[in-house]
């Protein structure tokens, strides 16, 4: 089990290379650095944030299930939103390159499951 310390000195090497955006999960490592247990680091969470993020999660959550429900898991078809590359900016941010895939794509068999980010 990792002591207090370890758990502060890991928050603190998160907080630096949090890219600025992620400003609900630097409010939750603030409190970690500062010594707070989890629990409370956790409430210093902004609430609205913390549930827009729940939403979200619920909302692909339902979109994943029901396209795995009306066409498996197996291979991509159209309308699935593939990853064709990713990058790091210079702020620590990923950019992602997507497209949704074609009919003649999936025909294909152009990409694979694994490559599909939102169905």
């Amino acid at each position: 089990k990792p002591g207090r310390r370890n758990i502060m000195e890991a928050a603190a090497k998160a907080l630096r290379e949090l890219p600025s955006h992620c400003l609900g999960e630097a409010a939750l490592l603030r409190g970690l650095t500062g010594g707070k247990a989890s629990q409370q680091a956790l409430r210093e969470m902004p609430h609205r944030q913390m549930y827009m993020l729940s939403y979200w999660s619920w909302l692909w959550n339902r979109s994943a299930s029901l396209r795995v429900k009306t066409f498996g898991a197996k291979r991509v078809v159209q309308g699935d939103v593939v990853c064709l590359d990713t990058e790091m900016r210079g702020t620590g941010d990923r950019l992602m390159d997507v497209k949704v895939v074609s009919a003649e794509e999936a025909r294909k068999l152009t990409y694979n499951i694994l490559d599909v980010v939102l169905p």
